[in-house]
């Protein structure tokens, strides 16, 4: 079950950075090099402005965005509980 969009592997090897939500759940992915890190955070407020309630590293690969995918699925629903 995923309730997220999320940009293809190649969207992120090639190191573009990308935001998105569900309801009032955020996240943001910054790929640097072979890691990709992931913030997430709850609010209306934008990365900047907001506090960041978490943040994990990934490889940039199938299965560390596989996993990634995973890691913030399972977040937002201990989070919510």
């Amino acid at each position: 079950m995923s309730f997220l969009a999320v940009p293809s592997l190649e969207y992120l090897k090639n190191q573009n950075i990308f935001s998105g939500s569900y309801q009032n759940y955020n996240f943001k992915i910054f790929p640097k090099g072979e890691v990709m890190t992931v913030a997430v955070w709850f609010g209306r407020f934008c990365y900047d402005k907001s506090e960041i309630t978490n943040t994990e590293e990934f490889t940039i690969n199938l299965e560390g965005y596989q996993q990634m995918i995973t890691w913030i699925e399972q977040h937002y629903q201990t989070e919510i509980k």
